[in-house]
Formats: C-alpha cells, sequence, structure tokens
C-alpha cells in the first residue's frame, strides 16, 4: 500500500478521518501527529518528510503479521528449549 496523508482530528478518545478512505477494515496504520497542520493537503515536502521519517523507522516497528510471525517463531525457539 502506498505511502498516503489523510485528514484526521482527535475527538478526545480517538482518531477520527475528515474524509472518507478506502481503507480495508483493520489495515494496521501509523499516526504521526503533525500539530502544525494548516488542514490543508500534504504538501509534498511534507510527504518527503513523512517518508524519510518512515524510512528511519523500518526494523524498529512491524505490522501486526510480522509481530505475530516474530512471536510464534520465540515461542517455537523456547519450546525447543524445554525439551
Amino acid at each position: 500500500m502506498p505511502v498516503m496523508a489523510l485528514k484526521a482530528h482527535f475527538d478526545g478518545r480517538a482518531v477520527v478521518l475528515d474524509e472518507p478512505c478506502d481503507l480495508p477494515a483493520e489495515t494496521p496504520l501509523l499516526v504521526i501527529v503533525n500539530p502544525y497542520s494548516t488542514g490543508e493537503p500534504a504538501a509534498p515536502n511534507r510527504v518527503a518528510a513523512f517518508r524519510d521519517v518512515w524510512g528511519s523507522m523500518k526494523g524498529r516497528i512491524s505490522t501486526t503479521d510480522e509481530f505475530i510471525d516474530r512471536k510464534v517463531e520465540e515461542k517455537a525457539l523456547e519450546d525447543a528449549r524445554l525439551r
């Protein structure tokens, strides 16, 4: 899935998208708060900055599937040690 910028706000309990979005249910998202947002669509340099931040985080964060795979592997290694 490509990187995209979505306008949203925090209603005091949850992040709420301000416009319709065609994302499948349960899609994992990384929310980056930009308190200086003007409400205008993201400028190309802000999109580039987001991609730089995202790139620097690779390897330190994971998708839900990667997390589950890693936990399954850790459990299998632990079980093998106990045998």
